[in-house]
């Protein structure tokens, strides 16, 4: 899938570790695998927050599940300096790595807190 247009945007996700990669290539058994605070580099574009530039958000959880699907809860700051006037709640795209696209929930909140979190069904990666 290509951007089409300025007003395309898209949280984008790289998975770092070479054994998160290994993980996703084992077939599912019926078991789900949590690997929490793993290198998973997640990535804003421009404008996902309202008014905010893309930054990383490298640290989050990956839920590798029984059924085959992938659960990505990404999690940081904002960059410093800026602020949210009120806690942003919304949504924006997420790209796996093999560029598929989902719909991903993102909540931003006035501390500076920044989480998202993206559900990939079976056979994405």
């Amino acid at each position: 899938m290509t951007r089409s247009g300025p007003a395309k945007r898209w949280i984008t996700l790289a998975l770092l570790s070479p054994s998160i990669l290994m993980l996703l290539a084992v077939p599912a058994r019926g078991s789900t695998t949590v690997l929490k605070d793993g290198n998973v580099g997640c990535f804003t574009d421009p404008g996902d927050i309202p008014g905010m530039p893309g930054f990383a958000l490298p640290k989050g959880t990956l839920v590798l599940r029984g059924n085959g699907g992938v659960t990505v809860s990404c999690h940081g700051w904002l960059p410093d300096g800026l602020t949210v006037d009120r806690t942003f709640a919304g949504t924006a795209p997420c790209r796996a790595p093999t560029g598929e696209v989902v719909e991903a929930h993102v909540v931003a909140t006035i501390s500076g807190r920044v989480h998202f979190i993206c559900r990939f069904p079976a056979g994405t990666f």
